[in-house]
């Protein structure tokens, strides 16, 4: 509930934080908790949580909802999801995945329009370095408590018990710690070397000893 109102409250409030908010829930990936008896990822809460908010913030600014070729694919793919339930599925796993992925395509264009701003992408620099930090530091803490019960096999090929933090298998792991890496250090090469006063402050000095002010993230 929690996950679901603060998803809600930020699409509607702060859209530009979407994808930040998402980024930095990534080590839930493979939560599922049962309520009522029904699986409910918090992932996907959250996704669809965001979603909802940010379809309420189109509604209230009266947005016109702007279509590039992405979103039709999106759309698309969503419209897919949409006709399969005319066939023969199981209808709870089919309105979990309609709303899956409608609220996917919402939270995709939201973040198209909002990452090109700077400070909307380093907060979800940010994020994503929080959450891989949280997920290496949890995989390690692992690795040293099973220490004392290590054993391998086939010739030591294949070590156990193998750390997996949150996402529950070392490859899941492995991947998701690999893509944060080059996320971020493509993202660092993108940026250039700063000098260390404005890696520090965040932003320059212009040549009179002012700071520029710093303009507000509006999704647009």
């Amino acid at each position: 509930g929690v996950i679901l109102v603060t998803g809600l409250y930020i699409g509607f409030a702060a859209p530009a934080w979407v994808p930040s908010f998402l980024a930095l829930l990534l080590p839930l990936g493979f939560s599922v908790p049962s309520v009522h008896g029904v699986q409910v990822p918090l992932l996907h809460v959250a996704v669809v949580g965001s979603a909802g908010g940010y379809a309420l913030w189109l509604y209230r600014t009266r947005r016109r909802f702007a279509l590039e070729v992405p979103d039709v694919a999106f759309a698309a793919l969503v419209a897919g999801v949409a006709l399969s339930g005319a066939g023969p599925v199981a209808k709870p796993a089919w309105l979990h995945d309609l709303a899956l992925w409608g609220g996917l395509a919402l939270v995709f264009h939201c973040g198209v329009r909002a990452l090109p701003r700077r400070t909307a992408r380093r907060h979800f620099y940010l994020a994503f370095a929080a959450a891989g930090l949280v997920e290496a530091v949890y995989a390690i803490t692992q690795y040293v408590q099973g220490f004392d019960s290590r054993f391998s096999r086939i010739s030591g090929a294949i070590v156990y018990p193998q750390p997996d933090a949150t996402l529950q298998h070392p490859n899941s792991l492995g991947g998701f710690l690999v893509i944060a890496v080059l996320v971020l250090l493509g993202a660092a090469l993108a940026v250039g070397p700063l000098p260390m006063s404005d890696a520090i402050v965040g932003h320059r000095v212009d040549c009179e000893g002012k700071r520029p002010r710093t303009p507000r993230v509006i999704l647009t």
